[in-house]
């Protein structure tokens, strides 16, 4: 038994094979990820545009609310101003 081993060396190293696989290319291009992605947007498609829909609108709102916001602080700011011009010019 040890007789066949040396000789397998003798004849040198076999050759040695090495396989690569991309799994983010087996993930996502493959017959049953594709059906699963099929199958997943046929189910949720509908929930994921109107969650979309709403996300738009909501950042819509946070627009307004920012410039809402800079309006109020302008317009408090103003009126605090205006309270203390008329508090000085009636203590003098």
């Amino acid at each position: 038994m040890m007789a066949g081993a040396v000789a397998a060396n003798a004849a040198g190293p076999a050759a040695a094979k090495i396989g690569v696989v991309d799994m983010q290319a087996v993930a996502t291009q493959s017959e049953p990820a594709q059906a699963a992605k099929k199958q997943m947007e046929s189910k949720y498609g509908k929930e994921r545009a109107a969650l979309e829909k709403q996300g738009e609108a909501l950042k819509k709102k946070v627009v307004f609310l920012k410039r809402l916001k800079m309006c109020l602080h302008n317009y408090t700011t103003e009126v605090k101003r205006r309270t203390t011009k008329c508090h000085t010019q009636t203590a003098n």
